[in-house]
């Protein structure tokens, strides 16, 4: 793709150097959306400039199938369409890999883009952090990947450790900007404890933090996040025609699935908060056509649970009783929970998103599963749900038949909190 290039200094557009001044401390002005039209995506704006910011360099790329314009176009196929003089020397890839076809949790090989014959690092596979071997030779990298506006989905740490990485070896950082699929509203959920910090899981936000990859990318860079204190030179391409207000589908880009079990925008709001289940005993309903949409088990009456979840009245949701079979799906969820067992439970329906909190809806879910089946219900001693949840809170509260309604004062406290503390890292 290109002539290599020698390590000329990176040139940054004005409204970029602008941002890179003001991001620390106040937000920076932004147009409301013109109605009708759709948002442009940092990989948009880039490319209306030509990607000129990266002429003559040598460039790694963080992508994978999500990382298209607001048409659809792969990043690789505009840049080799703009500039020649732009040399991609290296692709890294984060969970379920460049095409977004492998399984969570599976590893990801390293490979290389036949066309391009490009080679592909996986950071999800024998190591989570470019090495400095893997970063020779490069001068910028672009991080360009779609997120969930979840703090478990583990983009958001790719991201930090690309930076990290990035910051060691004096490499810039370009993060093109996405829209929070969910909003940049909402913000719910119980902050991470530091000893609870994982991969699924490394920064002290909510569960639902309501922010940009781009926002993300200011506030893990200055609030000391990364090891050592050290900052990276951090540049964010903003999204052009978005608010905080706008949902997904209110967006007009299209949706392309950022992992395989995440098929449609309403899936990523539920998962926000149902993916809690998969610390649990409780299939959610991966290895089927509606993970997430779906959860129950062998042992569960789905008629009987869905009444009663029913009854409670629940903002923004309705349940109906289902049964399903949990299947091996390649690319998708090899070894799902109750393989080929007939399982019954209930259907996630959003009747409202702007009153449905999918993390008080799950939390309900999990206690009155737990008091209809008390010897059933497990939480496996692997404690995986503390990683996701953030703390050992809601496992011990689960324990000692706490009402959840104290857990969710405490999550009033933490979200308050953090909206004053993100305020100086909003873009839009």
């Amino acid at each position: 793709m290109g002539i290599r290039p020698g390590s000329t200094t990176l040139r940054l557009t004005v409204l970029i150097a602008l941002i890179m001044v003001n991001c620390a401390r106040s937000p920076v002005p932004h147009p409301s959306p013109v109605p009708g039209q759709s948002t442009v995506t940092g990989l948009d704006v880039l490319n209306n400039t030509h990607f000129s910011i990266l002429e003559h360099q040598s460039v790694g790329l963080v992508i994978n199938q999500t990382s298209v314009d607001r048409h659809g176009v792969p990043i690789l196929d505009l840049l080799s369409e703009i500039r020649s003089s732009i040399h991609v020397q290296q692709i890294f890839t984060p969970e379920h890999g460049f095409w977004g076809d492998v399984a969570a949790g599976e590893t990801v090989d390293n490979d290389t883009i036949p066309f391009y014959q490009i080679p592909v690092t996986s950071l999800y596979g024998n190591h989570q952090k470019p090495t400095r071997e893997e970063l020779a030779g490069l001068d910028v990298l672009v991080f360009d990947l779609a997120d969930v506006g979840a703090r478990y989905y583990t983009y958001v740490s790719t991201l930090t450790y690309v930076m990290e990485a990035a910051a060691e070896n004096n490499i810039p950082v370009v993060v093109l900007d996405r829209p929070n699929p969910i909003n940049g509203i909402t913000v719910s959920g119980p902050v991470l404890y530091p000893a609870f910090r994982s991969f699924v899981g490394l920064h002290p936000i909510p569960v639902r933090h309501g922010l940009t990859i781009g926002e993300l990318a200011l506030m893990i860079n200055h609030s000391g996040w990364l090891s050592n204190g050290l900052r990276c030179d951090l540049r964010i391409i903003p999204l052009q025609n978005w608010d905080r207000t706008q949902w997904f589908d209110d967006t007009r880009l299209p949706w392309i699935p950022p992992s395989p079990n995440i098929p449609d925008d309403s899936t990523s709001l539920i998962y926000t908060g149902f993916c809690l289940l998969e610390g649990t005993n409780i299939s959610e309903g991966r290895g089927t056509d509606e993970p997430f949409k779906l959860f129950g088990a062998p042992w569960i009456d789905g008629d009987r649970l869905a009444q009663v979840l029913n009854v409670l009245a629940l903002p923004g949701v309705k349940f109906s009783p289902v049964t399903f079979t949990p299947e091996s799906i390649p690319g998708k969820s090899t070894w799902p929970k109750y393989l080929r067992e007939i399982c019954s439970g209930c259907r996630v329906n959003i009747t409202n998103r702007e009153l449905f909190l999918p993390l008080n809806t799950v939390v309900t879910v999990m206690k009155t599963i737990q008091e209809m089946y008390p010897d059933e219900f497990e939480i496996p001693g692997t404690n995986y749900i503390d990683l996701l949840y953030g703390s050992d809170e809601l496992r011990k509260s689960l324990a000692v038949r706490e009402n959840p309604k104290l857990l969710l004062k405490r999550w009033e406290r933490d979200s308050s909190d953090f909206l004053n503390f993100r305020t100086p890292y909003l873009l839009y």
